[in-house]
């Protein structure tokens, strides 16, 4: 991805995803040709940590989970 908007709060390069800059088709193809044809292995290790973050952080699961908190706290039931 280009480092760009929200995307870097999410996507730590080399560990839950790749960060590419400068932002262009060209370094991109890049990045990609080097992670499929040099470092395949990394690609694999990046993805998995990238599903763990979403797990952890963006499922619809968390999501209610928090707000639910969220409002009996605000509520003050226990």
């Amino acid at each position: 991805a280009f480092p760009s908007g929200g995307i870097p709060e999410v996507v730590v390069d080399e560990k839950t995803g790749f960060l590419v800059d400068p932002p262009t088709p060209e370094a991109l193809a890049s990045r990609i040709r080097t992670l499929l044809c040099e470092r395949p292995g990394k690609l694999q290790e990046t993805a998995q940590a990238g599903r763990v973050l979403w797990q952890q952080r963006f499922t619809l699961e968390r999501y209610r989970r928090e707000l639910l908190d969220a409002i009996v706290a605000a509520s003050g039931a226990r």
